[in-house]
């Protein structure tokens, strides 16, 4: 009887005590907001490092704009695992949006570097006559930036100050794929 009653208490215990041990969901919500915009802004950095670094031969055009738009392929990847993250975690609170603030700046400054390099890789897409690939990557890019936006503006507290970042974020970054779209429907 005592053997029943001891695994009883310690099984009821052990079951009682787990929801203690849960991480907080909040805290795995700014991990997985943190995650995804840090993830989609090494993307970033790499096609914005590419277009700074690399300065193409008329005879590498199709190399260069190859190349830009397999690093591109890898930030709408990347932009899209966010979104999923983020949409399977819990609400940001008001603390965890003052930080994502700062978060969406540095990733909004990446997107406006990399799409003017795009605007600068004109003459190379028009002579590698890549033209409409870049353009269909483009508007990937675009509504895979919006579709993140989104996520992260549903799970942050209703507000002036939370509604101001995600429509400040939305509004350059999407503002910097419609200059690049712009810019390419030209070349």
């Amino acid at each position: 009887m005592q053997i029943h009653f001891l695994l009883l208490f310690t099984l009821a215990a052990s079951i009682l005590a787990a929801p203690l041990a849960a991480p907080q969901w909040g805290a795995q919500q700014t991990v997985a907001v943190e995650d995804a915009i840090r993830r989609a802004g090494n993307a970033l950095a790499s096609l914005d490092t590419f277009f700074r670094q690399t300065r193409p031969s008329a005879s590498e055009a199709g190399a260069f704009v190859n190349q830009a738009l397999n690093l591109q392929a890898r930030v709408v990847d990347e932009l899209r695992a966010g979104t999923r993250e983020v949409k399977l975690g819990g609400a940001i609170n008001a603390a965890e949006a003052a930080k994502l603030a700062d978060w969406v700046d540095a990733l909004s400054n990446l997107y406006e570097s990399a799409m003017r390099g795009w605007t600068n890789a004109k003459a190379s897409v028009r002579s590698s006559g890549r033209k409409n690939m870049v353009l269909t990557s483009l508007l990937d890019l675009q509504d895979a930036t919006n579709n993140l936006n989104d996520a992260v503006t549903a799970k942050l507290p209703s507000g002036l100050i939370t509604a101001t970042v995600g429509r400040r974020s939305k509004q350059r970054q999407a503002g910097a794929v419609d200059e690049a779209i712009k810019q390419m429907k030209t070349a």
